[in-house]
């Protein structure tokens, strides 16, 4: 009876030992989502140690931000944002989950569940296409709530194989960093910033516009019509902007 317990016993003994628990988040790369009015936003996280202590690098549209107010006790990290925004998470061999709580301009929070995979490099498709549209340049773009409330804007656009950097900026003069991911003629952009989260989803028509629908942390839908402008409106978009800001302070 001993002898034909004992291999079941060192299987399970072995299995077990690669599913102990980790005594604090494991360094690397990670892949996290939120969502917004249930849509995932995706974007990445870097976990790093300098001197013994951990701090989170947030890669985004080309920047590289830098989270030092870091705390970790065991396997549960918390990480102060700029805005007073904030980081909770708890982290297992592989994973990181928990909450991005967004504090936005109007001084509401918005707590958002957030999941993240170490080592995926994926942003919002899984496989990448090496023929792909090209979205490069300035856009001028026009968004529409269901209301029918207007803003114009204007979209610079840099695209590197399928993965796209750029920002947009609103006629009010607010800048958006973005990032995405060109997918055959879709696209999909990101903005996160620590007051506030937006999501594209477009697509190139036969035209040669952008089309498709874009969803905001608070909840406001638009719809998103955008063309191409080698001579782009930005620099009226500026002056406008400059004006608008000009009023507000008189």
């Amino acid at each position: 009876m001993p002898s034909r317990c004992f291999l079941p016993i060192v299987i399970a003994t072995l299995c077990c030992s690669g599913c102990e628990d980790i005594n604090a988040p494991v360094v690397g790369r990670y892949r996290a989502t939120i969502e917004v009015s249930g849509h995932e936003l995706p974007f990445f996280i870097d976990v790093a140690r300098e001197n013994e202590r951990f701090v989170l690098i947030l890669p985004n549209a080309g920047e590289r931000l830098r989270i030092g107010d870091v705390q970790v006790d065991g396997r549960a990290l918390h990480a102060r944002l700029p805005s007073n925004s904030t980081l909770s998470v708890t982290a297992s061999r592989s994973h990181l989950r928990g909450t991005l709580t967004i504090k936005d301009k109007r001084g509401a929070s918005h707590t958002l569940p957030l999941e993240a995979e170490l080592g995926e490099p994926h942003l919002f498709y899984d496989e990448a296409l090496s023929d792909n549209a090209d979205v490069e340049g300035r856009w001028d773009v026009m968004l529409q709530t269901n209301s029918g409330d207007r803003t114009n804007a204007v979209a610079l656009l840099d695209q590197q194989y399928d993965r796209i950097v750029g920002t947009l900026v609103l006629d009010s003069g607010q800048q958006h960093a973005l990032h995405g991911q060109v997918h055959d003629e879709e696209l999909q952009l990101a903005s996160l910033s620590w007051s506030d989260a937006r999501l594209f989803k477009l697509k190139l028509t036969s035209r040669g516009a952008l089309e498709g629908d874009a969803w905001q942390l608070s909840g406001v839908r638009h719809s998103v019509k955008a063309t191409r402008n080698s001579e782009s409106s930005l620099e009226a978009t500026q002056a406008r902007a400059a004006q608008a800001r000009s009023r507000s302070s008189t």
